[in-house]
């Protein structure tokens, strides 16, 4: 049977760096997918339900010792103890479900989301995943399945199989997922897709990696130039004077340096309200994590909760329009950020509300953006350090008169606004790459190019391999997979 050659493709191509991009053809021959978004795929493939390639098992786990595993949309299946995780821990893991290397695990709550993953580990997972064993190991690759069941029109397949009112009570169940159809490569041709992404992976990394060192220097950069305005002002003429701190040295004369305690009427923090409970979430209430946090004003964030839940959690206060917030966990310690709207936080945040009129929020802003180095170097802790609401509290600033901070803000604005704008166009090629990894992997995967005769380059710089999850990085270099607002059940 002949098919058209021209199939319909899972989106449009983005349009990817020179050294990037490669011409790559559609399959000779196509017949009509079962599900109605795929289109077509080449000829030769088969296309059968999950049920044919996986069954469902549920093993447990009688001590809760094993190696704690994590479902993430954006990781897959990996070690808990590899994650930036700040939420409280189970006192016991016994009844959980074991997992093996090749097995399926699915979160059943967030599938609409994409959290699931081949996993690659003997471990443990909540007892609310599904996990799924492979019938027949040499039917399906864990790389290819893995890619395939990632993609975002597989998403829209599961969203569409979820039962419940809303988003934030979806459940994809076994009996779903097991009736969806999934489409198989002949084994050399799905070896030869994983080679192929993995060779334009590899590429696409060094790629973000060279992006990344660029915004590394330009932050270096500002980082000089705020350290220089906020510590000693902008008139090279002043007189200055011992400030007390031996890290801050010398500061204006005229200067005062004060506690953080003294600059504000209020400083709290926040709570994540129980995860077993979908009452307490998808509200109108914004909820702020760490991982919104953007040293900048904060015009919105991912995630709300419900009038419920600030009802149920005393600690959970709702914070006014023009907050000061800063980051107290993990890689993103001494990340702030001003809030353009009412809401409340996490744990993970420090929340510096209803200032007194001497100081200019915009110039503490850029104070802790220069003194972040030293921040970090206050934390505690071993593969979770942190620092303490306390710290916060007691840390001292140096506070020009408000007039004078008015002007430093502006003289940083004006020096640091190139610099910001390089960031920005940084940060928004490394995002367009990243989509067109996306749309490549899509495209790869579901047949719409062939790739076969496709001759696989394997040169590559040694650091490349050890970054393996650079595209889960912020773009100041630390982790920005922020999970503290999760548990154990509900990891994403």
């Amino acid at each position: 049977m002949t098919g058209n050659r021209a199939p319909t493709a899972t989106g449009d191509t983005l349009s990817p760096p020179r050294n990037l991009a490669g011409a790559l053809r559609p399959y000779p021959e196509y017949k009509e997918s079962k599900l109605p978004w795929m289109g077509k795929i080449p000829q030769h493939w088969t296309e059968e339900r999950a049920k044919y390639f996986f069954r469902e098992v549920d093993e447990r786990s009688k001590t809760g010792d094993e190696e704690l595993l994590s479902v993430s949309h954006m990781t897959g299946v990996t070690p808990r103890s590899q994650k930036n995780i700040t939420m409280f821990k189970a006192e016991s893991y016994a009844g959980y479900k074991l997992c093996k290397p090749r097995d399926l695990v699915i979160n059943t709550m967030w599938a609409w989301m994409g959290a699931l993953g081949v996993s690659k580990y003997l471990g443990i997972v909540s007892s609310g995943y599904g996990v799924y064993r492979p019938l027949d190991d040499q039917a399906l690759l864990s790389e290819y399945i893995d890619s395939l069941l990632r993609i975002d029109p597989y998403r829209s397949e599961y969203y569409c199989r979820s039962t419940g009112i809303r988003s934030s009570r979806f459940r994809l169940y076994p009996e779903q997922f097991l009736r969806m159809p999934l489409i198989c490569p002949p084994h050399e041709e799905q070896e030869k897709i994983m080679a192929f992404l993995q060779m334009k992976d590899r590429q696409i990394k060094r790629y973000i990696l060279t992006k990344r060192q660029l915004i590394g220097v330009l932050n270096e950069q500002k980082q000089v130039i705020i350290n220089h305005a906020v510590t000693g002002g902008i008139d090279p003429n002043i007189r200055l004077k011992p400030s007390g701190i031996e890290w801050l040295g010398d500061v204006p004369e005229h200067w005062e340096v004060q506690k953080i305690s003294q600059l504000f009427k209020k400083i709290g923090s926040g709570t994540t309200p129980d995860t077993g409970k979908q009452e307490y979430y998808g509200g109108d209430i914004k909820w702020i994590n760490t991982g919104d946090l953007n040293d900048s004003i904060l015009t919105d964030c991912q995630k709300t909760v419900t009038k419920k839940a600030i009802e149920d959690f005393s600690v959970l206060t709702v914070y006014p329009k023009g907050s000061f917030i800063v980051a107290l966990y993990g890689a993103t310690i001494g990340k702030t950020c001003i809030t353009d709207f009412e809401a409340c936080t996490n744990q993970a945040c420090c929340v510096l509300s209803k200032p007194y009129q001497k100081i200019n929020i915009k110039f503490l802003m850029n104070w802790f953006f220069s003194f972040r180095p030293q921040l970090i170097g206050m934390s505690y802790g071993g593969g979770q350090p942190n620092i303490s609401q306390t710290l916060i509290r007691s840390l001292r600033v140096p506070v020009p008169p408000h007039v004078e901070q008015d002007k430093i803000v502006a003289f940083i604005d004006g020096q640091c606004k190139a610099i910001e704008l390089t960031i920005e166009n940084a940060k928004h090629e490394i995002d367009l790459i990243r989509e067109y990894r996306n749309r490549l992997i899509a495209n790869v995967v579901t047949g719409k190019v062939d790739v076969r005769s496709v001759q696989i380059q394997d040169e590559m710089p040694v650091d490349i391999e050890d970054i393996e999850d650079i595209d889960v990085l912020d773009d100041n270099g630390g982790d920005n997979n922020d999970d503290g607002d999760e548990d154990e059940e509900n990891d994403k």
